[in-house]
């Protein structure tokens, strides 16, 4: 699943007519935000430097500074713009929840969820914010916590499909199948399906072990969206337990092509490398999906059975004792047949 990006705020100030030095800080700030509008992120925090400099508690600045940060990808410096714009207004809430959107790319999962806290104190009625909590508390794996805070944003905002799609991962992850299929019937009647609907309701058969029904949802993804990587790449998995690795590689080398950082792609491919033999290959292929960033599913499980292959079992058993850990069924099946 991908992540909704939350709403980053421009805070639009007017100077007044005070002294020189306030408004010269004030006509920065406007420069700034006029630059960020046009994603010249390279002036906009050139502009909101100008402006912090003859203004250090300016905390709009730094928080505006943020998200040209965050919007050019540089998640260590947008957090500390944020920080620096909540030290100076501990009550500046759309700081937290920016600051809170930064930390979860960074998988800093608590952080997020304390900042998150905060800002639903404040705005217990706002579904974006209950949203993006139900988020940061499902990167943490707190998946009770989760389905808590995105059935309260469904509850104020029953519109909202990537609610729905986001509970049934949670109930996917949980083994709720039937309940993560009546929440993608509910995704579809609102009318706005998109990539992730075909991901989850295709995984979902997945687990059910329908692999035909899955292929077909997946060939239905692609008709809808042809150059969607995540799509394809699944589709290549479910080739690939259906024992047809000829498709799967297709589908798999087709998906890297289209997104070479998708993490779940080189555990696919890791799994085809096992499935052919070429178990060191398989070992880097697999090492590679780990990422502290995301959680990926079963790298650990495979990573035993390769390490099982070459003849090093006491590997393999910490490995799938690790899987075991994620409550993966298939990790603790192998530690209970080759560790016990």
């Amino acid at each position: 699943m991908n992540r909704a990006a939350w709403m980053l705020i421009l805070v639009v100030f007017l100077g007044s007519c005070g002294d020189k030095k306030t408004n010269d800080r004030d006509r920065f700030f406007l420069r700034g935000n006029a630059a960020l509008s046009e994603r010249s992120l390279a002036d906009a925090i050139k502009f909101y430097s100008e402006a912090i400099k003859l203004d250090p508690n300016y905390a709009l600045a730094y928080n505006n500074r943020g998200i040209a940060y965050y919007e050019d990808d540089d998640l260590i410096a947008a957090v500390n713009d944020y920080s620096s714009a909540i030290r100076i207004d501990n009550q500046y809430f759309n700081a937290y929840q920016n600051r809170a959107n930064a930390l979860q790319l960074l998988a800093r999962y608590p952080e997020a969820i304390s900042d998150l806290q905060k800002v639903v104190a404040v705005q217990p009625d706002s579904a974006d914010v209950h949203f993006a909590l139900g988020m940061a508390y499902e990167g943490n794996m707190q998946h009770e916590e989760a389905l808590a805070a995105f059935t309260r944003s469904n509850e104020l905002d029953p519109t909202n499909t990537e609610t729905y799609l986001n509970m049934a991962v949670v109930y996917y992850h949980t083994g709720g199948l039937e309940e993560a299929d009546s929440l993608l019937r509910v995704s579809v009647e609102t009318g706005n399906q998109n990539p992730n609907f075909y991901n989850i309701r295709g995984l979902v058969e997945v687990k059910k072990e329908d692999l035909i029904a899955a292929v077909t949802i997946f060939d239905q993804g692609m008709a809808n969206y042809p150059e969607n990587a995540y799509i394809l790449n699944n589709r290549g998995y479910v080739y690939l337990l259906m024992g047809n690795l000829e498709l799967a590689a297709r589908d798999i080398n087709e998906s890297i092509l289209l997104d070479p950082t998708n993490l779940w792609a080189y555990r696919n491919k890791g799994i085809l490398a096992y499935e052919q033999g070429d178990y060191s290959t398989a070992a880097r292929l697999l090492n590679r999906a780990l990422d502290k960033k995301q959680y990926v599913e079963e790298v650990y499980a495979y990573l035993g059975l390769v390490s099982l292959a070459m003849d090093e079992k006491e590997k393999a058993c910490e490995y799938f004792l690790l899987s075991t850990d994620r409550s993966e069924l298939r990790g603790a099946d192998a530690y209970q047949e080759h560790c016990q």
